[in-house]
């Protein structure tokens, strides 16, 4: 088989052993033909960076413009539906949803080192009775994003009317430290990262697992390392998230129409014990949805199989003509341009918090002291909960 030259658009993406696990393809025989190209890649694969960071896109226009011929993949952990007139094949969250052989689905996988490999429950009732015991903290809110969807913060309210959600990353930060999953280091969706997300997160009873964006089939890593922490999460995002995952095992915000009434389950729970541990001790999945998820699994490899094995001129799949390039002209000047000195300008001048926020960020650089809510790095969580 011949050499495929690849290039990815991605943080922390910037050679080939990293991509070859992003792309989750590491077991498939054609991986191993994989070069990095960052000049004349046949197979570009670009992120949803293209749209919010002008590096990525103005990155992925080059490559684009300087390579014609090259095949685009569109991957995403994010809700965002393909634009299959830009790519010829995508990967994203969309469920139920099909498009010739161009249309994959993303794959979420269980944080390795809580409960067991491959994604099981390893809690029995009877140990789930003794760990109550060790959960000295109400409930947690990890979150950096302010920008999300509204129902998120909303939720954060309601439920710390009931008792106090500590929100431990800088988004509504109400403790001493600031938080941020990425304290594992390295990549969001990391082991390292997805870790110190569950053991943050394991000193709680619940934990509110809340996406940024009410979209079907999104479930990112929020819910899962809630699960994997022995928390009971309070989930909101994907409105079927209960064909996937076992609703037993959650308190699933869309079964009920106001706050309240999710007040209402939060307590039930919280105030029994039994029922409590029931929740966490649940197989995270039905062993039909296991079943589903590995036939789906199985689709996923089959689908980069097909991409990566037939000849590159054979592979193209995005529209090519008259109409066709008229929309991929306003594509392209719809994507971030670098910003100008006078764009930085009038931008600070619209939203001044940002005058300040950049004058502290800037100052703390340079006088680390200043800084009255250092960030918590893995080492450091048992301090943090010492008091517990």
């Amino acid at each position: 088989m011949s050499v495929k030259k690849i290039y990815a658009l991605y943080p922390g993406i910037n050679n080939l052993e990293k991509a070859i696990k992003w792309l989750r393809v590491s077991d498939l025989e054609f991986a191993k033909n994989f070069v990095w190209d960052d000049v004349k890649p046949d197979y570009i694969i670009a992120s949803d960076k293209i749209y919010a960071e002008a590096w990525y896109a103005q990155k992925f226009l080059e490559l684009v413009s300087n390579n014609p011929d090259s095949i685009r993949i569109f991957l995403t952990g994010e809700a965002i539906l393909p634009d299959f007139n830009i790519f010829d094949y995508a990967i994203t969250p969309n469920y139920d949803f099909a498009f010739m052989d161009r249309f994959a689905r993303r794959l979420y996988y269980f944080v390795p080192s809580y409960g067991t490999p491959d994604g099981i429950n390893d809690l029995t009732f009877n140990a789930a009775k003794s760990l109550i015991t060790s959960k000295k903290r109400f409930c947690n809110f990890l979150y950096s994003n302010g920008k999300a969807h509204p129902y998120r913060d909303k939720l954060f309210h309601a439920v710390s009317e009931y008792k106090r959600v500590e929100s431990l990353g800088p988004h509504l930060n109400n403790v001493n430290t600031l938080i941020t999953r990425n304290g594992g280091g390295g990549l969001r969706l990391s082991p390292d990262a997805m870790n110190f997300s569950a053991e943050l997160k394991s000193h709680y009873k619940f934990s509110i697992a809340c996406e940024n964006a009410r979209y079907y089939g999104y479930t990112s890593e929020k819910l899962l390392t809630s699960f994997s922490a022995h928390t009971v999460p309070i989930y909101w995002g994907n409105p079927v998230v209960a064909q996937e995952y076992n609703p037993e095992a959650f308190i699933n915000c869309h079964d009920y129409s106001s706050f309240d009434e999710i007040i209402k389950r939060i307590r039930e729970i919280d105030e029994d014990d039994d029922l409590w541990s029931y929740m966490v001790s649940q197989p995270w999945q039905t062993e039909e949805q296991r079943r589903a998820a590995e036939l789906e699994r199985r689709s996923y490899e089959e689908f980069m199989t097909n991409i990566f094995t037939q000849p590159l001129e054979k592979a193209k799949r995005h529209p090519k003509g008259f109409w066709p390039g008229i929309y991929e002209v306003c594509f392209w000047r719809g994507l971030p341009e670098p910003r100008t000195l006078s764009s930085r300008i009038m931008g600070l001048v619209k939203h001044p918090s940002l005058i300040i926020d950049r004058i502290q960020r800037r100052l703390i650089k340079v006088f680390p002291s200043l800084d009255r809510k250092p960030k918590l790095k893995l080492t450091d969580i048992n301090d943090f909960f010492r008091d517990d």
